[in-house]
């Protein structure tokens, strides 16, 4: 991108010295149009199997790079203004949807089914769990050099029964408007995860299990795009 925007700008330099035209206003226009190579490297902490990360098999991976090529296409589109004639507003407006759809469906999932319910830390030693689900844990750990954040997990059928925090190995006390770690049992899971005595829970969340695959956002953007390409395409402009 330093090639086509300001301060560097060479070939935006080059290009308006063969055009006559205005440097600056170039170098802008060419940064909008490769905005998406400045976007594509933020997609990637939304979503990790745009990297390989946690893809199972080689069709998972062809998925996975048909879905982001053409997510990135329909972004391109969506930012330049055209499709097969040139874009209105509205149809930026879906395109864009569309392509955050194809690069990273679970952004898209987690706003209609979140991954994860949220519980109320105060009645976390009632709580009965599920071995099936998952369940995250954001502690505060107070130390000589400030508070430090930690996430923890217990993983799915860590246990074979429905537990609770004290079979885990965590005895939580009230300490003002914390809950707190009071006891660690010696050879208990929580201990070998690396929980300390002293840190307090802020946050406490239960995997979601009647959350639909995000496989199913695919289809919905694809048909979406299908239908709104076609009536570009009708349109004569």
């Amino acid at each position: 991108m330093a090639d086509v925007t300001p301060p560097v700008g060479l070939a935006s330099y080059a290009a308006a010295a063969i055009s006559g035209g205005n440097p600056l206003k170039t170098g802008l226009q060419a940064f909008w149009y490769s905005l998406r190579t400045g976007i594509l490297p933020i997609v990637f902490l939304f979503n990790h199997e745009l990297l390989l990360i946690g893809v199972e098999n080689i069709w998972h991976a062809i998925v996975v790079i048909i879905t982001s090529l053409a997510g990135i296409l329909v972004f391109t589109s969506a930012t330049q203004g055209w499709f097969i004639n040139r874009l209105k507003w509205y149809e930026i407006i879906v395109f864009l949807i569309i392509s955050i759809s194809l690069l990273s469906p679970e952004f898209v999932l987690n706003k209609f089914y979140p991954k994860y319910n949220y519980k109320d830390i105060n009645n976390l030693n009632l709580i009965k769990l599920d071995p099936k689900k998952e369940v995250q844990f954001k502690v505060t750990r107070p130390s000589s050099y400030g508070e430090r954040y930690k996430l923890f997990a217990i993983n799915k059928n860590t246990f074979e029964d429905n537990y609770d925090l004290e079979k885990y190995g965590i005895t939580l006390v009230k300490k003002g408007d914390k809950i707190v770690i009071d006891t660690l049992k010696w050879n208990g899971e929580a201990k070998k995860s690396g929980f300390e005595i002293g840190d307090y829970i802020s946050e406490f969340k239960i995997e979601n299990s009647n959350r639909p695959n995000k496989g199913i956002i695919y289809p919905v953007a694809i048909i979406l795009l299908i239908i709104f390409g076609y009536l570009n395409y009708r349109r004569n402009d």
